[in-house]
């Protein structure tokens, strides 16, 4: 009916999704099985659009010192998720828009630590959100955004059962006027200065202030140049794996007392754009307030939930060129984290301090012809040193991939891969096996 007010006609569409993966993993005892089934309505009108959301994934895997490391033994985990997700978007006026959504999520998880094969610890999460955002352009230059988001969430565990409260409400509101200053046909600067609220039934309140200005050149849709600096604070809670596991817990410690995380950004970049290359670059400085982290100690290497500040340094550079056959994609990441604990006795991370400090990618899809195009991935870190890390802190990844086309069916899609890590020792997360080659092949197929 709404369609049919607007305009008069509105069309629409569907898509289904199933797929399933089962493999004995690329190392012993990891192994997987995984499957998931998904589909979407979608209704468009001349100035809106509708879509309605639901999926389901069940995936069973285990891993040696999956989160236990550096202990000696295996784990597995079995998770069930249900997904379902209503949007709306109206759009008015050329720019402006309002967009609404509704979604819920249940997440069953059953996990077996193998060396205690009779601690089987059981969970369940659901997790119901509403939102509201848009855009609204006044005469002048002069507009702004907004957003709102309520969520409310539930836990049941047969080990998270430590915490002050197992269910929690958020709400966040985010306003962000604009305005837009033409300097000639082509040049504009933009000014933004807004804010957010965030507010917990468990924790209160905070308010953080955004901010950017930002200098856009554009002859037109392809060559455009964007240079911005910005600074904006959000804010986030800790989970209830924090904040519920037993704080004597044997390989997890909880604690209670963890409160609001807070992070301040300031950046500045530029992007370039042109026909056949664009580059995108940033500079940044991030404070990190009573960040919630997984530490250890020396003589405990067991998993203890505490708040730590940590000041990080990064820069960013990514670019991309076009060429006749194929596209080039490269790019360079730098870190620099200092970080400062609560207490003397941690001795380190296994997840904030867990980082590269230098990063690069290079990658390249070519099409030799219309019905196969083949793809090179490469990736190095040097990663940030961490006590409990066995083997090397550099790492070399490469992916392989080649896909088939066949003119013969339309929307057919036959592809091989290969993925290898040439440095299998390197630990992605300290104290637990890296992956190893693994070669993959299959088809997909839509209408």
């Amino acid at each position: 009916m709404h369609c049919m007010e607007i305009q008069r006609i509105c069309h629409g569409g569907a898509e289904f999704e199933s797929s399933r993966s089962e493999s004995e993993g690329t190392i012993e005892m990891g192994d997987h099985d995984f499957s998931r089934t998904t589909g979407r309505l979608q209704l468009l009108g001349q100035n809106s659009q509708t879509d309605l959301f639901a999926g389901y994934h069940h995936k069973i895997f285990s891993w040696p010192k999956l989160y236990t490391a550096p202990f000696g033994t295996y784990e597995t985990e079995n998770i069930k998720a249900r997904l379902f997700i209503l949007n709306h978007k109206l759009k008015y006026n050329n720019a402006n828009f309002i967009e609404g959504n509704l979604y819920s999520r249940r997440i069953s998880d059953r996990y077996i630590y193998h060396a205690r094969p009779a601690d089987l610890y059981l969970s369940e999460s659901k997790v119901y959100s509403f939102g509201l955002s848009g855009f609204h352009q006044f005469k002048d230059g002069l507009g702004f955004s907004y957003k709102s988001q309520g969520t409310k969430d539930k836990m049941d565990s047969t080990s998270l059962r430590f915490g002050k409260f197992s269910e929690r409400e958020y709400y966040k509101a985010t306003i962000l006027p604009e305005y837009r200053v033409g300097l000639n046909s082509n040049k504009s600067i933009t000014y933004k200065l807004g804010a957010s609220i965030d507010y917990s039934n468990r924790n209160g309140s905070k308010f953080s202030p955004v901010a950017e200005i930002g200098f856009l050149r554009s002859d037109n849709a392809v060559d455009s140049e964007f240079l911005f600096i910005s600074f904006a604070q959000t804010t986030q809670l800790a989970s209830y794996s924090a904040i519920a596991s037993d704080p004597a817990g044997f390989l997890f410690g909880g604690n209670q007392d963890l409160g609001r995380e807070v992070s301040k950004n300031l950046e500045t970049g530029f992007k370039i754009k042109r026909i056949k290359w664009k580059i995108d670059s940033s500079l940044f400085y991030r404070w990190d307030d009573d960040l919630t982290d997984w530490t250890f100690e020396a003589d405990n290497r067991n998993r203890t939930a505490n708040p730590i500040d940590v000041e990080t340094f990064g820069f960013e550079l990514i670019g991309s060129h076009k060429f006749d056959f194929f596209d080039t994609l490269a790019s360079y990441t730098y870190l620099s984290k200092n970080e400062k604990y609560g207490s003397s006795s941690i001795k380190g991370s296994f997840y904030a301090l867990n980082f590269p400090k230098h990063r690069a990618t290079f990658g390249i899809i070519w099409n030799p012809s219309d019905v196969l195009q083949v793809r090179i991935d490469n990736e190095w870190r040097e990663q940030y040193e961490n006590t409990i890390r066995s083997g090397p802190d550099d790492m070399v990844y490469s992916l392989l991939a080649a896909s088939y086309y066949p003119s013969q069916i339309d929307d057919l899609e036959i592809f091989m891969a290969y993925d290898k890590p040439w440095d299998e020792e390197f630990q992605d997360i300290p104290g637990t096996p890296g992956r190893g080659d693994q070669f993959s092949i299959g088809a997909t197929y839509s209408w």
